[in-house]
């Protein structure tokens, strides 16, 4: 609950075994937080003494003769005030670690892998000759990705679409020797997969 900074009616007097309604409002100079201290027209001269010693950095647990129960405070920032007991000052945490996450690692094709020259048939990363539509889509983006980056020096309009597919998290990685057909049979081959992705629904 907060109420407004000036003095409330509903105050007591924070001297211990007081009890009387606060007449008058004591608050100090700092800010973070700024205390108020109600106190009634015997004990001015008790809370006097306490704004000072909280104003030297005092908490108010340290101070005796303090009701901490009728002390209240304003945090920085704010226009209201609140009980202390009902403020936890913020205590400075450490920010949390951060792991580094591991990259997985890149599926990498077999010593036996060579380039398919039959139509409509790819290679798989195990050295498995099987069609097109039966690789993954990480087998065959990536791949798709890789003929045309060994290939063509430059972006073709021929090739242009494998710019439309999303790349798989990581590639798959092939000996850069046995992509490096050139261009003219890596047209043929694009071609084809062109036909399956638009078959998958990639494009």
């Amino acid at each position: 609950m907060t109420l407004p900074l000036g003095l409330g009616k509903f105050q007591i007097c924070i001297c211990s075994g007081c009890g009387r309604d606060a007449t008058l409002q004591v608050m100090t100079t700092t800010e973070d937080p700024q205390y108020f201290l109600g106190v009634c027209g015997e004990h001015e001269q008790q809370a006097l003494q306490v704004k000072e010693a909280l104003e030297r950095g005092s908490s108010p647990e340290e101070l005796s003769g303090v009701s901490i129960q009728q002390l209240f405070v304003s945090p920085a920032g704010r226009s209201t005030k609140c009980k202390y007991l009902h403020w936890i000052a913020p205590t400075p945490t450490a920010p949390p670690v951060q792991k580094l996450q591991k990259m997985p690692k890149a599926p990498t094709a077999c010593a036996n892998w060579t380039w398919e020259v039959r139509p409509n048939r790819w290679m798989t990363l195990k050295g498995e000759s099987v069609k097109l539509r039966s690789l993954s889509n990480q087998e065959f983006i990536s791949s798709c990705i890789e003929v045309r980056r060994l290939n063509y020096k430059r972006a073709t309009t021929a090739t242009s679409w494998i710019d439309q597919l999303v790349p798989p998290n990581v590639l798959c990685q092939y000996d850069a020797d046995k992509l490096e057909v050139g261009s003219s049979e890596a047209y043929w081959k694009l071609s084809e997969f062109k036909e399956e992705a638009t078959a998958r629904g990639l494009l």
